[in-house]
């Protein structure tokens, strides 16, 4: 069976080759991999409100979380707008 990129000239065979060769995932290992996808998010989104159910929570904390998530949500979209400015076609 034929490669999905045959139809490709050898150039940009070889481009996307290396594309794919580079991506981030492969910087990590497995575990590291997991930890990072699984366990660190869902012990952030899960503690605060299992301790505030329980009766535990250090409501301190609330103000500084919202200004966390607020700041990196701005920060997010202040990349998003940076990168659909600087976004060019590859087919173009």
């Amino acid at each position: 069976m034929a490669s999905a990129r045959a139809h490709l000239p050898a150039p940009e065979r070889t481009a996307f080759a290396v594309l794919a060769t580079l991506s981030l995932c492969h910087l990590f290992n497995d575990l590291l991999r997991a930890l990072l996808t699984f366990v660190f998010p869902v012990a952030f989104a899960t503690t605060f409100p299992t301790e505030a159910l329980r009766g535990h929570a250090d409501l301190r904390l609330l103000p500084v979380g919202f200004v966390l998530a607020t700041a990196l949500l701005f920060g997010a979209h202040l990349f998003w707008n940076y990168a659909v400015r600087h976004y060019s076609s590859a087919s173009s």
